[in-house]
């Protein structure tokens, strides 16, 4: 009995219980909750219904979610479930496939990737948030291990099926369906008869099946190749500079990913310690990685720590490990000569490994704000005391909101409320992610990932938006726009409907200006204004409350005083 094997399910456990324990949920969850609970309620995969707009990068992940709330679970609840679940899928499949794909001379006792994704902070963090994170990881590492190993044509064909359900679940997905598709067709050209290529087709039988039907179906649907959050976060675009501090950041954290590149030049400036398959595999992982890291780079970034790396870390872990065992599978050079042979040189890395994980440095450490570079460390803000609280009250508003056809302007961090208050019409107004036209919105200039398209106040009152709810865009205030909600801070009134505003008042939540009293303290103070103000000032008020409500006395009082 190997003495190592005791030692995996403790780091198992260990792994299991720090993701249990840092379990929340993020704000751009609420999206795709939103999309779930209108898709099982009828109105289609779509956050406002009427308009097809994809504002979600997480089909089968959102698909999966509507699956468990159609049968009665809680999408909070069942995300941190499904995020754990496949967060162990992982840990199970770097156990599984150690040694497999790359064999040392010997076995080992604790896996050096499995060893350090356990003791992994944030990728513990993002095994829950509600996102689709873990999923992803889970079939981009699971799928791309089960190509490598290429034992079988079934092993094979399971894993470029995992690697379709990646690319289902994120766009991503696609890229490292094309890296295993580079690493399988090459493998078969060596071969070079007939019947090697007809094997390579049957491969990617999952692809044709299941990913061509949906893209076809998504384009159809929603009109874009890509997803609406695709062009609201400009990601046609370059954006270098901050994609290299998200890089960097990611890094300097974790520094011990550092010594890759030198591990890799050590390990092939020994090539007789490398068997020419192992050094192709390597090789195909740098090379899968490096584009990768490019591809974030490009696109700069995310505005969440961490949150587009993790599904790359396993990756990171296994190149650490497959360098160690190619210099290790030459135990007869000089520099393990001394080595103890009771000793196995690889549990001990991976001890060293897991230990560098756990003393990563934390840059976010002691700051008021959990931000650096416009890059928040989001599950320091977003706990879920908070978010239970916010959307206690939102849930009370669920029927005035449903029954007075309620219309909001929202930022990514209120949309627990749009969730939760189920309102007919919501507009994320920071970038646009769930709004075609706001998110196809040229810009003057670069700023922080995901809040730079904010809604002009025209189109906002184009859309007949009630309230504006996000406090870091809100426009101007004036004397009668500002609304006050309890617990939740001042909002601003876009267009002042009778109806919708009684409704507000008597929930006890809201406090504004009637604006008719406004008005009519403005009419009596009629003679300490121009013409030129009213004029103005009637313009001003017909957007905001005389086109959408009947008000004859008022409205002919300023007809009548620009026009005498």
């Amino acid at each position: 009995m190997k003495k190592g094997i005791f030692i995996i399910p403790v780091i198992f456990i260990y792994g299991l219980a720090k993701a249990v324990s840092f379990r929340w949920v993020c704000d751009d969850a609420f999206i795709s909750f939103r999309y779930a609970k209108n898709l099982i309620q009828g109105a289609g995969l779509v956050f406002n219904q009427g308009e097809q707009v994809e504002g979600f990068t997480n089909f089968l992940w959102t698909i999966l979610i509507a699956l468990a709330m159609n049968a009665g679970f809680d999408p909070v609840m069942i995300s941190w479930l499904f995020g754990i679940i496949f967060f162990a899928g992982t840990l199970l499949i770097l156990v599984y496939f150690s040694g497999k794909i790359v064999r040392p001379d010997s076995k080992f006792f604790i896996p050096v990737a499995f060893a350090g994704f356990a003791f992994h902070k944030h990728a513990a963090i993002f095994a829950t948030s509600g996102l689709e994170t873990s999923a992803f990881t889970f079939f981009i590492t699971a799928g791309t291990c089960f190509v490598l190993e290429s034992k079988t044509r079934f092993r094979t064909t399971f894993g470029f099926f995992l690697l379709t359900l990646s690319a289902m679940t994120r766009p991503e997905g696609v890229l490292f369906y094309f890296f295993g598709a580079l690493y399988s067709g090459a493998v078969f050209l060596r071969e070079k008869n007939h019947s090697s290529f007809r094997s390579f087709f049957f491969l990617h039988i999952p692809f044709i099946l299941l990913f061509f039907p949906f893209f076809i179906w998504k384009y159809c649907y929603y009109g874009w190749i890509f997803p609406n959050t695709f062009y609201a976060k400009s990601g046609e675009k370059f954006f270098f500079g901050q994609g290299l501090r998200y890089l960097a950041l990611y890094f300097n954290s974790y520094y011990l990913f550092y010594l890759i590149p030198f591990l890799l030049c050590f390990a092939f400036l020994k090539r007789k310690m490398i068997p020419a398959g192992n050094s192709a595999k390597i090789a195909f992982l740098s090379f899968s990685v490096s584009v990768y890291l490019i591809y974030v780079a490009k696109v700069g970034g995310d505005f969440m720590f961490a949150r587009f790396l993790i599904p790359i870390t396993p990756f990171l872990y296994l190149l650490i490990e497959w360098s160690i065992i190619s210099l290790i599978s030459g135990r007869d050079t000089k520099l393990f000569r001394l080595w103890p042979q009771s000793i196995n040189p690889v549990s001990v890395i991976a001890v060293g490994i897991a230990l560098l994980t756990l003393g990563h440095y934390d840059q976010y450490k002691g700051l008021p704000v959990p931000l650096l570079n416009g890059i928040a460390n989001e599950n320091e803000i977003y706990k879920p005391a908070v978010i239970q609280k916010a959307g206690k009250i939102a849930q009370s508003w669920r029927e005035t909101f449903r029954s007075n056809s309620v219309r909001l302007a929202f930022g990514g961090s209120q949309a627990v409320l749009v969730y939760y208050s189920d309102p007919a019409l919501a507009i994320e107004a920071e970038t646009g992610l769930t709004d075609e036209f706001l998110a196809h919105r040229e810009i003057d200039g670069r700023g922080r990932i995901g809040h730079e398209k904010n809604a002009p106040l025209e189109y906002l009152e184009k859309r007949k938006v009630h309230i504006h709810m996000n406090p870091g865009n809100l426009p101007g205030r004036m004397a009668y726009n500002v609304i006050n909600v309890r617990n939740l801070g001042e909002m601003r009134i876009i267009t002042y409907e009778k109806k919708v505003m009684e409704s507000l008042k008597k929930t006890g939540d809201f406090e504004f200006t009637d604006f008719e009293s406004y008005l009519d303290k403005y009419i009596q103070s009629r003679d300490r204004r121009t013409k030129e103000d009213l004029r103005a000032d009637y313009e001003k008020f017909k957007i905001y409350y005389f086109n959408h409500n009947s008000d004859a006395r008022r409205q002919e009082f300023f007809e009548k005083a620009i026009n005498e």
